[in-house]
């Protein structure tokens, strides 16, 4: 197997577990496009911190609501 290979299969998997964590923790009837959008959101925050080896800061984390209300018209 190669190391791209390797890769796909590990966020894969970590798609999976999070989508099996997050629809046991949703208490409203549960939408794909919830578990989908959200579980990539997670994801990406866990590919954030393995390419930082960082959490993202306070003021990252406020740009990111910021856009992500204007996208949604929250």
């Amino acid at each position: 197997m190669t190391i791209p290979q390797a890769k796909m299969q590990l966020m894969d998997g970590l798609k999976d577990i999070l989508s099996n964590h997050l629809q046991a923790a949703l208490t409203h009837p549960k939408s794909d496009l919830e578990i989908n959008v959200i579980g990539g959101m997670m994801l990406g925050m866990i590919r954030y911190y393995l390419q930082t080896n960082d959490f993202p800061s306070s003021k990252e984390i406020h740009q990111l609501s910021d856009t992500l209300n204007l996208i949604f018209g929250a």
